[in-house]
């Protein structure tokens, strides 16, 4: 039976109650959710008392950076408080020109029933104690979790992962105090309002520039075209095929790498990269990486970038040494609105940015990070307004500013 909606009018005190029912409601949310999903306009504190679910399955924080109001304190406490398990699951919206005002939790108990709290309470200590708040958990049927996780997802993609990089340039909003004493906070004035704390934007102000890239663009259009119309199909009977076979032989090897050489790598046309993998890729397992392709491209759109971590990594400790251009071009075609091709401009942008200087990981893990931040980018104002698409359009941008860095 589903629970009637439930207000929460803070503070109690003025109905006469005396039971924090809100702050009931976040722990019930931690306990009991399979997947749980924050999110918050700012954070200044973290209750790190909360104790969360040991089977919840999926959990994302995401919070905004407006004004600087996020106290950094209370990032650091989220992320001492974070399950290994979840490593990577804090994120801070980074998305230029656009403000950041949500407050909401979206979970899903192991009942199968689906919660939404939503409501005027960021996640500060005052919020829970003393502020004048309203807030209402619903429940929702599957089809609006779907719509609301959806939704949730998108924000996602305009959010970066908040780790040691981040921590090193966010800039937090001093901190003032009110007229005759009183309680300090942040400055929020217009004026105090700072920049991403990366910028991904990408733009391209001379006229001349946008001209020329525009030309690029369209180009690179037209070979994502071709490979829709005439590559991607034979070329995924290829890659399943070859992912199936029990016994695998050099002859096995030598036809697959003389497909996907027809299909993909033998032509500009359908090639976006260079043509180095004619003769570096030529003898790598290509069984093995069609076994990847095909259990990143079979993953739930809510695993896949795990899967994909996972595969480059498996690949990485095969020594199969097509997992860089070659999985990550493919990726691109099959996958143009999730996966980047890692090439040299790409990497000169992902150094000049820093999104994840100093912090690390498998080679899996750093390839998703750069996936993501170049989802958070296609989503800036600069890439939006070239009519920028897909990350295969926007590594057309990257190239075309870094391809003589």
């Amino acid at each position: 039976m589903e629970r009637a909606s439930q207000f929460h009018l803070l503070p109690t005190a003025w109905r006469g109650e005396g039971v924090q029912q809100f702050a009931d409601e976040y722990r019930r949310a931690f306990a009991k959710a399979e997947q749980l999903y924050i999110v918050s306009a700012f954070l200044t504190e973290w209750p790190s008392a909360l104790r969360l679910n040991p089977k919840c399955k999926e959990f994302r924080l995401i919070i905004g950076t407006d004004f600087g109001t996020t106290r950094r304190a209370a990032v650091e406490s989220v992320l001492r408080w974070l399950p290994k398990r979840f490593l990577g699951e804090v994120r801070a919206f980074n998305l230029r020109g656009v403000n950041f005002h949500p407050k909401a939790v979206l979970w899903r108990e192991a009942s199968g029933r689906r919660y939404l709290l939503i409501g005027s309470s960021n996640l500060t200590r005052a919020a829970f104690e003393s502020n004048v708040e309203a807030n209402v958990t619903v429940g929702l049927s599957s089809e609006e979790y779907a719509r609301t996780l959806t939704w949730f997802r998108r924000i996602s993609d305009c959010s970066l992962e908040v780790n040691d990089a981040w921590l090193g340039k966010y800039v937090e909003a001093p901190i003032r105090s009110t007229q005759g004493g009183g309680k300090r906070k942040p400055a929020t004035s217009d004026e105090a309002r700072p920049p991403p704390v990366f910028d991904l934007a990408l733009e391209l102000t001379n006229k001349a520039d946008r001209n020329l890239f525009a030309r690029h663009l369209r180009a690179r259009r037209a070979q994502r075209a071709y490979f829709d119309a005439h590559s991607k199909m034979p070329l995924l009977d290829l890659v399943r095929t070859a992912a199936a076979k029990r016994r695998w032989l050099e002859d096995d090897n030598v036809a697959f790498y003389n497909g996907l050489s027809r299909l993909w790598a033998g032509s500009e046309t359908t090639r976006l990269g260079g043509l180095q993998w004619v003769m570096l890729g030529k003898h790598a397992d290509h069984r093995e990486l069609a076994r990847s392709l095909v259990e990143i491209l079979d993953a739930h759109l809510a695993d896949q970038d795990d899967t994909v971590a996972r595969e480059k990594d498996r690949l990485h400790a095969l020594g199969v040494s097509t997992r860089g251009a070659v999985l990550t071009e493919l990726l691109c075609h099959l996958l143009p609105t999730r996966y980047p091709i890692l090439d040299d401009p790409v990497r000169r942008w992902r150094s000049q940015v820093g999104f994840d200087r100093g912090v690390g990981g498998s080679e899996g893990a750093r390839y998703v990070r750069l996936a993501e931040a170049m989802r958070a980018a296609l989503n800036d104002p600069g890439p939006r307004a070239l009519g920028l698409e897909t990350l295969a359009e926007l590594d057309t941008l990257i190239w075309f500013r870094f391809k003589d860095a």
